[in-house]
């Protein structure tokens, strides 16, 4: 039972993310972040991986904006 409470959990959570990202649109200065990916890294990371990581890198930036101010405004 324990099992699928926690697999029923991540799904909700996973829907929640997904529709929360879906009405919240939020215009990320890509150019900036990938410079500034680049620059924190040392230049460890080439330009190509920068590349293919970015949109992972973009959502999670986005979602912790929302999930912040979520959390800001319902006082947790």
């Amino acid at each position: 039972v324990q099992f699928y409470d926690q697999r029923a959990d991540a799904l909700l959570m996973r829907d929640f993310r997904e529709r929360l990202l879906a009405m919240n649109k939020i215009d990320l200065p890509d150019a900036f972040l990938r410079r500034w990916i680049s620059a924190s890294n040392e230049g460890a990371l080439t330009m190509d991986l920068i590349e293919k990581d970015y949109p992972g890198f973009a959502e999670n930036l986005r979602w912790s904006m929302i999930s912040d101010k979520i959390k800001t405004d319902s006082g947790i």
